[in-house]
């Protein structure tokens, strides 16, 4: 007995290794051959099929193929687990085959043939006949978890989570199925409708009180099943609607904290200010402007003075409330070569948590405008809400500010403006010697900024937690740092190094370096000069026009280059998307790329193999890198 003991363990020692190793040979070992070669048929299958699907157009089918990666532990969970349980429970007696058993062998290895070696005639219906399967493939799922059901009805024993989990796999693949059918994202719902899942568990619960009166049945959770829901679930709503999951909660979430929140918006009464003169200091190098909560708008006009106009919203129901509130708002201002504007709403509400708010509209002397880029006229006129009250002084017609005022203002002198006649004509150059390395500070909360038609030798810097970013016609060195909020720069002369967590960048007329960083939203470029860098976690990049040199990099979304110009070399980088390039037939660069899903195709006459594209036009000066999980299109420019 100690002997047949310690033989029967080695067995079961050797069917597991084997088990492990490959899915199915364990069984086989153990002498039960139908299970062990449907699952080994099976794995091979699923395997197989990722392959297929991964090299054909693996972005188009990238909810299957996690479908499928998922599966592969679940082979190797069943080989190991039940080849063990074969063996504990009889020793490895053969199993005797039946119909079922070679009819499922025999799709599966139909199955096989077909995608290791699909007929012409069906290869171009196969991504198709793919994408429209996974929903009814997960219905099928439920079905069996009804079957299975249905068969342990005389058992005295409720399982309670199944029909749940049957009616929401059903849900989640009828969805799919109607997605893939009318090109809609209904998927989508699944973020909004998951509690109906605890109303459905409910009904369960009544059904099962109901029954039990009459049959004596046990309760238990369906662990499995609901396992089995929750994954195909949470699997479907991730890798369909990954462009919203999950920055977008997070970011939000980081600026609510901060009690943005409480923050008043462009409601109840509205009082505008009168405007608030600074002189400009001939020696001024630094202009900083804080507003908590409102819109900061900064452009140049024929005016001697630098000018601040104000204005501020109360939502209030009680007017004499309002007036106080607005009354007590001040604007800090701290004159001189550095000047500061700073914004401070009177607190008000029921913990004094609220703060109106407040737009700031800043006009500056020509001496800080660029004549050469300035495209629109500009206006200073105020934002104007007709649907709202408007309340002002009856005396002046504006209802002043209260002012705080650090230091002494220099007296003013003609000196200190420059008339756009005493401008020299000679460029850029020689007009930013001649001025201070003027600098503009912007440090807002909520609310939008827009900066237009400036000369800032020093540079912009723009710190935003939430709101749109403008900046067009500035000459200078620019640095835009947000969470929420897109931003868009035009006709910038100067290095630009954008950043924001949630929101698409667009830049155009770039004459200087350009980085730009966003984690969930797109990148679109057009006409920049200098050296670029994009990378965006979650989102496409589109450039027109490139310069110099190039790395753009995106882990979920398109790359799509279309340029005239090489001038440097490119770096493109794209996990989960094409990348379509637009290429001069004329220049001096080398292109190399390569592909680990789907297809290279190309106007030019490169060398291309299944999986990679090499070629070179001219002397080859330039090199143009290109790594992609997807597709990979090289055409010739037409701009």
């Amino acid at each position: 007995m100690g002997k047949l003991g310690v033989t029967h363990r080695k067995r079961r020692w050797l069917a597991a290794i084997l088990a492990f190793l490959l899915p199915g040979t364990g069984h086989l070992y153990a002498g039960q051959y139908p299970k062990g070669l449907l699952l080994l048929a099976g794995y091979l299958l699923d395997v197989t099929a990722i392959i297929r699907l991964a090299d054909s157009d693996g972005g188009r089918h990238l909810l299957l193929i996690v479908y499928l990666g998922l599966m592969l532990p679940v082979f190797y969970f069943l080989s190991v687990y039940d080849s063990l349980q074969t063996l504990e429970r009889d020793d490895g007696i053969p199993l005797s085959a039946s119909l079922s058993h070679g009819i499922a062998l025999t799709a599966a290895g139909g199955l096989l043939f077909l995608l290791v070696k699909p007929p012409d005639a069906i290869l171009p219906w196969m991504n198709e006949l793919a994408e429209l399967s996974v929903g009814p493939v997960i219905i099928a799922i439920a079905v069996v978890l009804l079957v299975l059901t249905r068969k342990r009805l005389v058992v005295t024993m409720f399982k309670l989570g199944r029909y749940t989990a049957a009616v929401l796999i059903v849900m989640v693949g009828a969805l799919l199925l109607w997605d893939q059918i009318q090109g809609r994202n209904d998927i989508a719902l699944l973020g909004q409708w998951w509690p109906v899942i605890f109303i459905m568990l409910g009904i369960e619960m009544i059904i099962y009180s109901l029954r039990s009166r009459k049959i004596v049945q046990k309760l238990r959770l369906d662990f499995a099943g609901i396992s089995v829901a929750l994954v195909i679930s949470l699997t479907a709503y991730v890798v369909t609607q990954y462009a919203d999951f999950p920055f977008k909660w997070l970011d939000q979430w980081n600026v609510d904290i901060s009690g943005i929140s409480e923050y008043g918006e462009e409601t109840g009464y509205r009082y505008d200010k009168t405007v608030v003169k600074v002189p400009l200091d001939e020696n001024i190098s630094h202009i900083r402007i804080v507003n908590p909560n409102g819109q900061i708008t900064v452009r140049s006009d024929d005016v001697e003075e630098m000018e601040l106009l104000a204005t501020v919203w109360v939502d209030v129901k009680d007017q004499a409330e309002a007036d106080s509130i607005a009354e007590q708002s001040t604007v800090k201002v701290t004159p001189g070569d550095e000047v500061a504007f700073e914004a401070k709403g009177q607190a008000y509400g029921a913990n004094g948590s609220h703060k109106p708010r407040m737009n700031l509209t800043l006009t500056v002397p020509m001496a800080l405008s660029d004549q050469v880029y300035v495209e629109e006229p500009i206006t200073t006129d105020p934002p104007t809400n007709t649907d709202q009250p408007v309340v002002t002084d009856e005396a002046s017609g504006d209802k002043s500010f209260a002012i705080e005022t650090i230091g002494t203002a220099p007296p003013h002198s003609p000196s200190s403006t420059i008339s756009p006649t005493e401008l020299p004509e000679s460029g850029n150059a020689e007009r930013k010697g001649e001025q201070n390395a003027v600098k503009l500070n912007i440090e807002a909360e909520l609310g939008a900024v827009d900066v237009s038609g400036l000369l800032l030798p020093g540079g912009l810097d723009i710190r935003i937690s939430s709101g749109n970013v403008k900046v067009g016609n500035v000459v200078g060195e620019i640095q835009v740092k947000g969470i929420n909020g897109n931003v868009e720069l035009q006709a910038v002369n100067g290095d630009s190094s954008i950043e924001t967590k949630n929101g698409t960048i667009t830049a155009t007329g770039i004459k200087g370096q350009f980085y730009a960083n966003t984690l969930n939203g797109s990148l679109e470029l057009q006409d920049v000069g200098g050296d670029i860098e994009a990378e965006t976690k979650n989102g496409k990049i589109k450039i027109t026009g490139a310069g110099a040199s190039l790395k753009a990099d995106t882990l979920n979304g398109t790359i799509e280059v279309n340029s005239n110009h090489v001038g440097g070399d490119w770096d493109l980088d794209s996990s989960v998307g094409e990348i379509k390039l637009a290429l001069p037939e004329h220049g001096d660069f080398a292109i190399y790329g390569s592909v680990t899903f789907g297809n290279i195709t190309s106007d030019f006459p490169f060398d291309i193999s299944k999986k990679t594209i090499r070629g070179s036009v001219g002397t080859g000066t330039h090199r143009i890198q290109v790594n992609a999980n997807n597709s990979i299109s090289v055409k010739k420019a037409r701009l």
